[in-house]
């Protein structure tokens, strides 16, 4: 069956699913019925939310089917992860993913993540208390375990007769979450459900039923502050506490105002006790990674009329872990929609553990008989009663929020709430001293699992196993097959795929993701085995240089085939290996055993003490030493708030920029070292009365090894003084269109120029943590305004100057454009969009007054007119150049050779007539222009010059014009649309020179290069690829050259004798258009 005949039957499974009848039997105080349930009607098509969860009888279907399928997704990637398709026993894989997972790159990058997740994890994860024991666990002991999970709840709720079994689940997620966010007790989070349950919006009753989502939704992004902890409820709000008695409650309103004011100290809105997030799961990989990294996950399950049956009264005193699990019954029929939380996994029996909320075995007061443990967990098969379906599976991370009493200082956040693992320098002497590297060993100990080390890390896991595997080919013996990060052949059998198509596009996939893209020693390739007519199996191998139609030389003779690829072994666990370290790289938060080696680094990620964390400035600091320690970035604009600051010595590292001219607020400051900071510049912006005092240490050598000129001149106030007058040019440059109210516009310029009256008011002097930015927007035109220019400022050489200029909706008066220019000597961007004003003369003197400095230049529907100036061709500076929608811009395209700085051009919608200049192809600019972009200038015609061949360009759009012709083989995954022909596809062309050597070559020897290569086609044209190659006759055809456009432009048969054809030879070479 063909790839698409397989998701049509999919398809029709799912709607098939989708139509079943399904039983919906109202929920009661009790659960000890048995499993018959005869007092339900036989057939029902109303909402099933019997225990809490409401969903349709469709969905429930529909969730079965797609639970199924993700149980074949992950038993093929399990098995390639475990065995390299050679098969695990039992169910072994299904061979099924050929036909989605490996016919798209990043569907197959996905599939190839998990399954290197699956072989880096614990095979099983059961509870710690299940694997190790309650005396470790109430020993204290909550580290987070990569083997099994420490954070299962010791007393599991029990929501009693009412449907509140969704936010019992997202509640105890919660808790566990935040216990591991912590590695705290998690007895010590309980978080209180009834409280997001009767509290959240929609009066909720205790038959109400709730879904995973919404309430999720209800209380993460919208109330916040009914997470509680069941500790402040418990006196002010006791029907919170006690499920019992949630039916006898006529109005949970008192009940809840109740519970906010006995919390208020513990949380609310805007200081919320838990700051919690929520993620959809879409896959049983990410599910499990979820389990071992954040403790839980809220999961959709149907329960079925046998639950109880199989979960029957025996069960009440066994541990959930220790009883069977529960299995598929095909004469089972779904009772209604239920939610838990997914607390482990065994993979190796394909198996769910879960916590129930219908409270323990133990308990006497459970009235329950069936379908409860003794510790309220229970396992399930895997692709059973929805458990795990992707639209109703939720993860969920919560952790106390940065400043209050569980994380006073924000240590857990900066660590990004991981076990922090202690990292070793890769060569201690040179690498403790140099902030800039970034590569690190970690020795593996004890339970450590890859997959702990990779998230506890922070760390992608396919860089990872690709460096490790790297690393050991470069310091380690040779790899032998099967040991860690060696290259094992991975064999993935194909079920039903005989599309050649689809498997020509497997192929090319498989080479994209194994060969290049993780340098697997050789090419992936498919066998397929036959047998002929004598009963003799045949193998047949292909490639994508071959093509998948090789493999079926035997037609409908083939038995079966096998895609095979090199994947990197990927080892569970080091430990007891020869070799049980590995490298870390680009670790955003990297910890050592030595504090005097995490410290540097740690000021390093706050960026040397950040500006908006007010807390790191000490009022008492009088010497900051930051010498020799390679710090990168810039200094802080803040640090004049050191303000009995004495020395300052920041020498001998790699910073970079100019010195802030907030340092000119230095009030103590004696003592400045800056010396050896190659990349520092400017000058230094000491007030004079400080000058003297640094004199004293010789300013020469404070500055040696930098950039640095010296002190700032005291010119200043006359330099701002300057730029505050360019910036009255602006009430008069920008003014709206006619749809807006000019006059209010121009009144609200003045007001607010005759405000500040100096240049420091527009740049917030004084407000040290703010950029220098100042927004001019319409006060006029309601919150927000459509209406604003933004002007930026940059402190350079001791002053401020505008760098940036940019507009939304306002037009530009181009003669006092061309009076602001001169006038801003640091100007880099001016950027403009207009709205509809009247026509503005094109600026064609703009070039020879703009300031070197300017880079970006775009005006965008400023209904300039009349033809683009050919003067701008001496405008060797601009980098980005944009003139678009501007329709009264006519004429051809100018001859803008000379712009050697240009990378890009954008000229769309305007009126452009002609053809495209040839000239182009030759301009300075040839190799280093990425965007040229033409779209929609419907006044261009002609072909593209063969000389643009030469261009280096990454995109040239000619969408929307009137260019015909072909494309030049080196621009073909450049130009767009892709609609252009390549000129090396011109089979008429091919088959000319075809029929030619047959008129000068009869015997064969004299042209033997004349040979055809289909596979040595330039490829089709593919977005983002590099540019492609002239065609193989052009370049391996002796006596035939071809011009720019690739086509054949010349023929040598000098000295070949003619066999009486010759006037047929001319006909045909009627056929080469190019011919000279």
């Amino acid at each position: 069956m063909s790839r698409c005949g397989r998701w049509r039957l999919a398809a029709a499974l799912l709607a098939a699913a989708a139509l079943l009848p399904w039983q919906a039997c109202p929920p009661s105080s009790s659960s000890s019925s048995s499993s018959s349930s005869n007092d339900c009607p036989a057939l029902g098509i109303r909402i099933a939310a019997c225990q809490g969860l409401d969903v349709s009888s469709e969905q429930l279907g529909a969730g079965e089917a797609a639970t199924a399928m993700q149980l074949d997704y992950f038993e093929d990637s399990l098995n390639i992860a475990t065995t390299g398709g050679r098969g695990r026993g039992g169910r072994g894989g299904s061979g099924r993913l050929g036909a989605s997972a490996f016919t798209d790159v990043d569907q197959l990058q996905q599939m190839q993540r998990g399954i290197y997740y699956l072989a880096a994890a614990a095979k099983s994860f059961p509870s710690c208390q299940h694997k190790y024991g309650w005396t470790q666990r109430r020993s204290g002991d909550t580290l987070l375990q990569a083997d099994c999970n420490n954070f299962v709840p010791s007393k599991p709720r029990d929501q009693k007769g009412c449907s509140t079994c969704v936010s019992q689940s997202v509640a105890t997620a919660m808790q566990m979450a935040a216990a591991v966010a912590l590695e705290a007790d998690v007895d010590s989070w309980e978080v209180n459900a009834a409280s997001m349950y009767y509290c959240t919006d929609g009066g909720r009753s205790c038959s109400t039923g709730y879904e995973i989502q919404p309430n999720l939704h209800e209380v993460i992004d919208k109330a916040p502050e009914l997470i509680r902890p069941s500790s402040c409820t418990r006196k002010a709000a006791p029907k919170l506490a006690d499920p019992a008695s949630e039916p006898n409650v006529n109005s949970w309103l008192p009940v809840c105002r109740a519970a906010q004011q006995a919390c208020r100290n513990a949380t609310s809105r805007q200081q919320p006790w838990l700051k919690c997030s929520y993620t959809s799961l879409s896959t049983f990989w990410e599910i499990q990674r979820w389990i071992r990294n954040h403790g839980a996950v809220v999961t959709r399950i149907t329960i079925y009329d046998d639950f109880n049956v199989q979960i029957n009264k025996k069960a009440k005193l066994v541990p959930g872990e220790d009883w069977p699990a529960y299995r598929f019954n095909k004469t089972a029929k779904p009772l209604y929609g239920h939610a838990a939380v997914i607390v482990g996994y065994d993979n190796d029996n394909f198996t769910w553990t879960l916590l129930n909320s219908w409270g323990s075995g133990k308990d006497a007061s459970n009235t329950r008989s069936k379908g409860v443990t003794a510790d309220g967990l229970f396992k399930i098969q895997m692709g059973v009663a929805g458990v795990g379906t992707p639209a109703q599976t939720y993860g969920v991370t919560c952790a106390p929020m940065p400043g209050s009493k569980d994380d006073r200082f924000g240590l857990h956040q900066f660590y990004g709430y991981k076990r922090r693992l202690p990292v070793e320098f890769i060569n201690p002497k040179n690498d403790r001293v140099d902030l800039g590297v970034s590569c690190f060993k970690y020795n593996m100990q004890g339970r450590d699992t890859v997959a702990a080390v990779v998230d506890g890390l922070g760390l992608t896991i396919e860089d990872f196993v690709l460096k490790q595997q790297m690393l050991q080919q470069q310091i380690g013996p040779k790899l032998t097959d099967g040991s860690p990060w060696s290259y094992e052949n991975v064999t993935y059998k194909l079920v039903d795929n005989t599309d050649i198509e689809v498997l020509d596009n497997m192929l090319e996939v498989a080479d994209d993701v194994f060969k290049a893209r993780n340098q697997a020693p050789y090419q992936p390739y498919i066998r397929c085995w036959h047998y002929d007519s004598a009963g003799v199996q045949k193998n047949t191998t292909c490639d994508s240089r071959t093509g998948a139609s090789t493999c079926f030389q035997y037609g409908n003779g083939t038995v079966g085939c096998a895609l095979h690829y090199a994947n990197i072994a990927v080892p569970e666990t080091l430990t007891g290996s020869k070799n049980n370290t590995v490298v870390v790289c680009n670790i955003t938060h990297p910890y050592f055993k030595d504090p005097r080696d995490s410290q540097p680094r740690a000021m390093k990620r706050l960026g040397v003490i950040k500006e908006d964390i007010d807390y790191c400035y000490q009022r008492s600091l009088q010497t900051l030493d930051l010498s020799q320690n390679a710090l990168t970035g810039s200094l802080p604009l803040g640090w004049p708030r050191f303000s009995k600051l004495i020395k300052l010595d920041v020498s001998d590292n790699k910073l970079e920029g100019q010195v802030p001219l907030s340092w000119s607020e230095y009030k103590r400051l004696t003592i400045l070292w800056l010396h050896r900071n190659s990349n520092l510049s400017g000058c230094v912006p000491l007030p004079l009365e400080k000058r003297d005092a640094l004199d004293s240490w010789n300013k020469w050598t404070i500055i040696s090894g930098t950039q640095i000129t010296g002190f700032c001149p005291t010119q200043r106030i006359e330099i701002e003084a300057q730029q505050r007058k360019a910036m009255d040019l602006l009430a008069t440059m920008f003014y709206p269109g006619p749809s807006w109210n000019g006059s209010l516009w121009q009144l609200y310029i003045n007001q607010t120029l005759e405000m500040y009256p100096t240049l420091s008011g527009f740049y917030g002097e004084g407000k040290l943590e703010e950029t220098p930015t100042f927004a001019f927007t319409d006060p006029y035109q309601g919150s927000g305004g459509d209406l604003q220019f933004t002007v930026k400022f940059e402190s350079i050489n001791g002053a401020f100057y505008i760098t940036e200029i940019f507009t939304v909706t306002l037009n530009v008066a181009t003669p006092d454009l061309m009076k602001l220019l001169p006038q801003t000597p640091y100007l880099r961007s001016f950027m403009a969009g207009g709205d509809e004003g009247p026509q503005e003369p094109f600026p064609t003197e703009l070039a020879a007054v703009a300031p070197s400095s300017l880079k970006i230049f775009s005006l965008t529907g400023m209904n300039l007119c009349c033809q683009l100036p050919e003067e701008w061709s001496s405008w060797d500076t601009i980098e980005e150049l944009a003139i678009r929608s501007n329709p009264g811009i006519s004429g051809p395209l100018p001859n803008w050779v000379g712009m050697k700085s240009l990378k890009s051009l954008d000229l769309h919608y305007n009126g452009i007539t002609g053809t495209l200049p040839a000239s182009y192809g030759s301009a300075t600019w040839a190799k280093s222009l990425q965007l040229l972009c033409l779209e929609n200038n419907r006044g261009l015609s002609g072909t593209i010059p063969g000389a643009w061949s030469s261009l280096a360009t990454k995109e040239i759009n000619l969408d929307g014009t009137n260019v015909t012709g072909c494309v030049p083989d080196q621009l073909v995954n450049a130009v767009r649309p892709l609609r252009f022909a390549r000129c090396s596809r011109n089979n008429t062309e091919l088959l000319a020179l075809k029929v030619l050597k047959g008129v000068f070559d009869r015997e064969g020897t004299a042209l033997q290069s004349w040979q055809e290569d289909p596979s040595d086609f330039t490829p089709d044209p593919t977005e983002g690829a590099p540019p492609g190659l002239s065609p193989y006759w052009c370049r391996k055809w002796a006596r035939v050259t071809c011009d720019q456009s690739n086509q054949v432009s010349g023929l040598d048969f000098d000295g070949l004798a003619i066999n009486g054809a010759f006037m047929g030879a001319l006909e045909v070479m009627q056929q080469l258009p190019a011919l000279q």
